[in-house]
């Protein structure tokens, strides 16, 4: 899946980035003609109140401990839904984050798109 693996590697960097003593966990599945990808970490978690800003332009959790520009979600974010998925969050403070998308397994590179 060359194509997930740019938003996908994003999403994973952000999670060992947060995650400075715990667990990250990858996972990648087929079901129903969907490619399901997820990132799920250990980490501080995000707080309820910045949910609905995280995939905002310029935007970094107040939890955030490493250094960043603040795109990295919103990139992942607007490429995702350009392949017509959605990328979702689910998180706790001091239990951790789920980053997860899915897309029609279509999507996937065909064999006249260059694989980079």
């Amino acid at each position: 899946m060359p194509r997930f693996r740019h938003f996908g590697a994003n999403l994973a960097s952000n999670a060992i980035h947060a995650t400075q003593a715990g667990t990250v966990i990858l996972r990648a599945s087929r079901a129903n003609g969907n490619v399901l990808f997820e990132v799920r970490d250990t980490g501080p978690g995000i707080p309820n109140d910045e949910i609905a800003s995280l995939f905002e332009r310029y935007r970094r959790g107040s939890s955030a401990t490493y250094r960043g520009s603040g795109l990295g979600l919103y990139i992942a974010k607007g490429i995702v839904e350009a392949h017509g998925g959605v990328l979702r969050v689910d998180s706790r403070v001091g239990a951790g984050s789920a980053f997860s998308f899915s897309l029609a397994a279509s999507a996937r590179s065909s064999p006249a798109a260059p694989v980079p």
